[in-house]
């Protein structure tokens, strides 16, 4: 005998674990290499990133707090063998309040989605920190019919906290 809602909980957690094993194979995109590139040229916490163009394979813009809180942005393009140049962006901001965010990025981009019915697509992230102190994520996600979702995803415990969907108008 099933108990009621049993079903249910299965089938959640065969969609979560399917959602976590699409990411895994993600683990060579282009967004992961050009992060990975990013990191290797300048140290420091990735704060946000976004699609140059609506596809994916044209790059990313990548933003790094380095640990003297020095903010840079650079552009990366995949397949691109020339050397990252970071353009520094005025202000300083605190390197240690980023250091509270213990999900790593990639999991709490693998959560993201699965508010919504897909397809969908991930164009933008930025790591952010609450008026509390608390570090998240907030994705921007392009839905079908041309709308636009953004989901808030808690950097602690990699839980969502809020989704919204907006409508063309």
């Amino acid at each position: 005998m099933i108990l009621p809602g049993t079903r249910r909980a299965l089938a959640f957690a065969a969609f979560i674990s399917l959602s976590l094993s699409a990411w895994a194979d993600e683990a060579t995109s282009p967004l992961d290499g050009c992060i990975a590139k990013a990191q290797a040229a300048r140290e420091g916490a990735v704060t946000g990133w976004q699609e140059l163009t609506d596809k994916p394979e044209d790059g990313y813009y990548v933003r790094i707090v380095g640990k003297d809180g020095s903010v840079g942005l650079t552009q990366c393009k995949p397949g691109d063998s020339a050397p990252l140049t970071f353009d520094k962006k005025t202000g300083l901001v605190r390197y240690e309040m980023y250091q509270r965010a213990k999900v790593a990025e990639p999991a709490a981009r693998a959560v993201a989605p699965v508010v919504f019915v897909p397809p969908t697509r991930l164009t933008r992230m930025e790591l952010s920190i609450s008026m509390r102190g608390v570090p998240y994520y907030t994705y921007t996600l392009a839905l079908p019919e041309n709308r636009k979702a953004t989901v808030e995803v808690d950097a602690v415990s990699g839980k969502p906290i809020k989704a919204t969907v907006e409508y063309p108008k």
